[in-house]
């Protein structure tokens, strides 16, 4: 019994008219595949297994769908969470630094715009986010504050070609012929 567990055998039927090493190779890699694609659906049988199993903890929990959502979502997968919702004014209009910041603080969020002459987003998060997303506003308002202090190298490098080519037109060449003697 020992040794029929440590040394595992194949047996392999091959039905050719002359055997050659090349028909040996063949059927080999073809027994090769088969087991791959074996591995690989018992793999992906494990995977349907697995999102069943998040579809049966998300049904439990009251979740949106068999998906867990993070990060950036729609208001109505945040609410579906029943974690309770928080709501904050959001004036401004770049966005992507925030969204960069609450990624790094993984903080799950929505946002929505509101109607206005100066749009407003309201910016919606679970009540458990709360203290994260205070530091995330924090460290976005700091980098915000950084950037209008100091304008980026293009910007810089802008301005000091425009001021050279100013300087280069104001200057007016004197050329003047002398006799020596």
């Amino acid at each position: 019994m020992q040794e029929e567990v440590e040394n595992k055998t194949v047996t392999l039927i091959i039905n050719s008219t002359k055997f050659s090493g090349r028909v040996l190779k063949s059927a080999i890699s073809k027994y090769l595949a088969h087991r791959s694609a074996k591995h690989r659906e018992k793999k992906m049988d494990k995977k349907a297994e697995k999102r069943a199993a998040q579809a049966q903890k998300a049904a439990a929990k009251g979740g949106y769908g068999y998906v867990v959502h993070h990060g950036k979502q729609s208001v109505k997968a945040l609410i579906a969470q029943n974690q309770g919702v928080s709501n904050m004014d959001v004036s401004d209009k770049d966005l992507k630094g925030f969204e960069k910041i609450t990624r790094k603080y993984n903080v799950d969020y929505a946002v929505r715009k509101t109607k206005g002459h100066p749009p407003k987003y309201l910016v919606f998060f679970k009540a458990r986010d709360n203290d994260a997303l205070i530091g995330a506003m924090e460290e976005y308002t700091r980098r915000k504050e950084y950037k209008k202090d100091h304008p980026s190298i293009i910007k810089r490098l802008s301005k000091g070609l425009t001021q050279s080519i100013q300087h280069g037109r104001n200057r007016v060449k004197e050329r003047k012929k002398e006799q020596v003697r």
